[in-house]
């Protein structure tokens, strides 16, 4: 058992190859993850096993690409960065407007047009839609122009 997952890594058996480039044998050894992802699947993936059965380096934090899903992680910081717009909307409609920002470009377009949604006075409700927040904020001409 994974001291820090407590989750159970269970080897599959995998036939032993030749390594070509390095001419040493190894056995493979393929683990299908206990985390779930997002979409209800579970990354499987395979470890090459030195002759005496140890892997030669394994980063458990990221091989099963949950670091690449920061959905629970961001749900926990959307409702502390923003309890009045979690409360107003809901944490599901707070993090698919929050979201909608990643592709801006840079952090700050992003909290900038989520503190102008749901802070600003008088808030800017409609750049909910992050292609109008590009057009009337970021666009050449307006005042976030220089940062773009």
């Amino acid at each position: 058992m994974h001291e820090r997952m407590n989750f159970p890594i269970v080897p599959t058996p995998a036939p032993k190859e030749l390594i070509p480039e390095n001419k040493k044998e190894y056995t493979r050894l393929s683990i299908t993850s206990k985390v779930e992802k997002s979409n209800g699947e579970f990354e499987a993936f395979s470890i090459k096993l030195d002759k005496n059965g140890k892997p030669p380096l394994i980063v458990f934090e990221d091989i099963d690409k949950t670091l690449l899903h920061l959905e629970p992680t961001y749900n926990e910081i959307r409702k502390a960065m923003w309890p009045k717009a979690v409360e107003m909307d809901g944490l599901e409609e707070v993090s698919r407007v929050h979201l909608a920002g990643f592709r801006l470009g840079t952090m700050w377009r992003e909290l900038y047009r989520m503190y102008a949604i749901y802070e600003l006075e008088p808030r800017r409700t409609e750049w909910k839609d992050a292609d109008r927040y590009e057009k009337e904020f970021l666009a050449e001409g307006m005042p976030g122009e220089h940062y773009r």
